[in-house]
This record gives structure tokens, sequence and C-alpha cells, in this order.
């Protein structure tokens, strides 16, 4: 037993929120209000193409909903959706996986330094930190376009450690853009399971689990320190 690193860096979808417990349905509403706004019909795409694309940058995911003639209005629908999300978030019910607070609690007990890095944009970040009620674990937040310029996920990951003053950081994530962002910024990557068949972050991550008792274990064990 290693003890904890110095800095966690976290993704939110799919990590510590359950995205599978709301997403699809907003999704669909979402893509109901845009045929309605529109005056065209759009059909929704499927659980699992909309599933697919959690966790992607907004324009990605936006576009990705939409059939190819219609991708050039993905900002009409992201304008319409992300407000969707916001609501849900900020309902009062909770979407974070099981042992999210006490994982970030005790992390945060032992001293460890906590970020989030995700590839949402600005609205759905603060959606999530203040209606799921995890912003007083965070010591800093990242996505696109927070702070202004920031761009790639592996840019995030670097700025936190700067932010923060962190020479050891490991970033737990659930998709192959994850582990590849870890890689690209240095730093090692623990797995938390449940979101497919990610193959490059299965073989790139230095422990794997599929609940949050698990990924605790993982931060513990120190794998990432060579042992």
């Amino acid at each position: 037993m290693r003890g904890f690193p110095e800095l966690v860096i976290f993704d939110l979808d799919g990590t510590l929120v359950d995205t599978r417990a709301w997403w699809l349905p907003v999704a669909e509403e979402g893509l109901r209000r845009f045929s309605e706004r529109t005056g065209r019909k759009v059909p929704f795409p499927g659980g699992e193409k909309a599933w697919s694309l959690v966790g992607l940058p907004d324009d990605e995911v936006f576009r990705g909903l939409l059939p190819p003639e219609r991708q050039g209005e993905w900002e009409v629908l992201r304008d319409i959706l992300v407000p969707i999300e916001g609501e849900v978030l900020r309902s009062q019910r909770d979407f974070l996986f099981p042992g999210t607070r006490e994982l970030l609690g005790e992390l945060k007990a032992a001293g460890v330094k906590l970020g989030v890095a995700s590839n949402c944009g600005p609205d759905y970040l603060e959606a999530v930190l203040e209606g799921q009620g995890i912003a007083p674990w965070v010591d800093a937040s990242f996505c696109r376009g927070r702070p202004e310029g920031m761009g790639e996920k592996a840019q995030m990951l670097r700025e936190a450690m700067r932010v923060l003053g962190a020479q050891e950081a490991v970033l737990v994530g659930d998709r192959d853009s994850d582990a590849r962002a870890a890689q690209d910024a240095g730093i090692p990557f623990v797995l938390r399971e449940g979101s497919g068949p990610e193959v490059f972050a299965a073989a790139y991550a230095c422990c794997a689990a599929s609940n949050q008792e698990g990924v605790r274990d993982c931060l513990a064990r120190g794998c990432f320190q060579g042992g």
C-alpha cells in the first residue's frame, strides 16, 4: 500500500455521474423540441448511438445526434438540449454513482487535491458541480472553453497540475479518449469500467474498477507509482 496520489483528476460522465440514468430520455426530448422548432422531424438515432456520443466534445455529441444532412444545425440542438440537461441535473435527483460522495470525501480528508476535466461545455459543468452537490470537494475544474481558450482534455490535465501545484497526478475516466488524454499529458490512468469495450483505455490503465470502492482501492494501491 503506497497511499493516494497528490492529485486525482476525474472525468464526469460515466466516471462520477451515472449518465445512463438520464441521458437517453433527455436526448430524445431535445430532438423532439428541435424538430418542433425547426419544423422538420428528426428521429431519435437509438440508444446505442446516443450513448456512444457521451464524453465527446459538444460539437461531436450534437452533430452525432443529427442525420448527416442536418449536422450543420448542431448549435441549434445544443442550445435546446443543454438547458434540459441543466434542469435534470439540478432537479434534486441524485445521478452520481453510489459511493461517489464517500470516495471524494475520503480523498479530501486524506489531503488529496481533486480536479475535474470534462469535454463538456461550461454550462453542463456547472450543472453537474452545483446540481449534484460535488463542488465543495473539487479544487479545480476544467472543460472546453473554461477557462477561456481551454481545448483538449490533455491540456486540462496539464493545467490542473499547474494550477494546483502538483507534481504527481492520476486521471480516472471511462473512455478511450480519457486514456489517450492521460497518455498525452504523461500521467497514469485508472479505468472506471462500465461504458463499454474501451480497448485502449483497458490496455493503458494501470488499474481498473467497476465501482467507486474499486476506484478507491486502485488509487490507494499506487500501481501508478511502479508498485
